[in-house]
């Protein structure tokens, strides 16, 4: 029986699960985090305290279903989220 359940889980698909909406916030920080910025680094950029930058990488990462922030930026690229590019580049044109 483990055998069809190994098999039958090897021939099927992954499903892509259905992620939830992101502000523009903590889009923000995620293209920051993505360039490699800091907590605090971010914190200065966005004007905000650093246990912000946090609330919203908790946020993030919940939402995306991921553990840390390599994962986050990952799945973020590989969906179309974010871009990768130099952030405050983007600000400046």
């Amino acid at each position: 029986m483990a055998a069809i359940v190994i098999f039958d889980y090897a021939i099927k698909p992954k499903q892509k699960k259905q992620m939830k909406a992101i502000t523009p916030t903590e889009k923000k920080v995620l293209e920051l985090i993505a360039g490699g910025y800091s907590t605090s680094d971010v914190a200065t950029a966005l004007d905000i305290s650093k246990y912000t930058v946090l609330s919203h990488r908790r946020s993030l990462l919940g939402k995306f279903g991921v553990n840390n922030s390599v994962q986050l930026v990952t799945m973020a690229i590989k969906n179309n989220i974010i871009d990768v590019h130099d952030p405050q580049q983007k600000s400046a044109q």
